[in-house]
């Protein structure tokens, strides 16, 4: 039973220690110009002693691109707020449609009825 203990404990501070060593993909190199919102799917905020040895945003569009921090210019401020804005947007017309689906059906049904 003792043995048993001692594995488990063995076992949950390997994995405590796997945990700690996940290796990020850091910016190392970052574009002062600013890119189109248009073609940004989605973003992360990298900051310096987290990690990373420099503060930066990664902009997903179709790849990876590093720029600048949102407290060092600000055009990434704004389009990180587009981005935000975009996705909102996207969660409300998501939780719409399955409701329009359930009425349509209801209303196919009942027309079935009908007939």
């Amino acid at each position: 039973m003792a043995s048993r203990v001692a594995a488990l404990l063995v076992g949950l501070i390997c994995v405590g220690f796997a945990a700690a060593q996940i290796v990020l993909d850091c910016c190392k190199d970052k574009s002062e110009r600013p890119f189109p919102i248009h073609l940004i799917q989605s973003y992360t905020i990298q900051e310096a002693g987290k990690g990373c040895d420099k503060s930066a945003t990664v902009l997903q569009a179709g790849r990876q691109l590093c720029v600048s921090h949102p407290s060092e210019q600000a055009w990434v401020q704004k389009h990180i707020n587009a981005v935000e804005k975009r996705n909102q947007r996207h969660k409300k017309n998501q939780v719409l449609s399955p409701f329009v689906l359930l009425l349509s059906g209801l209303l196919l049904l009942f027309f079935f009825f009908l007939l």
